[in-house]
């Protein structure tokens, strides 16, 4: 066996270039190689690189895609508090939750256990 024929190649793979990104709209910035472009467009790879929060009920650190953020609401009738699911709304148009929030996982028994305690 010949070692150069095995050996890892040093220079970085050939970057397509699409219609869009021409070295005029580059301004400096390197073009994304395919298994890049890959990544990026992978519903999957960007859930789990988004931020690692801890689940209450089952101490798991997970993605926080994969969680569920719940934060106490009062209502001003009754001054009955209660517990409720943020970030259902699109965070274009929700209100920042006062008080403090906690994260469950998206699993069936953590979210009964705490709506429950």
């Amino acid at each position: 066996m010949n070692k150069k024929e095995y050996s890892i190649p040093r220079k970085p793979p050939p970057a397509i270039v699409s219609q869009s990104r021409t070295d005029e709209n580059l301004q400096g910035k390197r073009l994304m190689s395919p298994i890049e472009m890959d990544v990026a467009a992978s519903p999957y790879a960007r859930m789990l690189s988004g931020p690692i929060r801890t689940c209450l009920f089952t101490r798991a650190a997970l993605p926080r895609d994969l969680m569920i953020r719940f934060g106490g609401a009062v209502d001003p009738s009754t001054k009955k508090t209660y517990l409720l699911p943020n970030d259902v709304e699109h965070p274009k148009y929700a209100s920042k939750a006062p008080g403090k929030n906690f994260w469950v996982s998206c699993w069936k028994d953590a979210v009964q256990h705490t709506i429950a305690s």
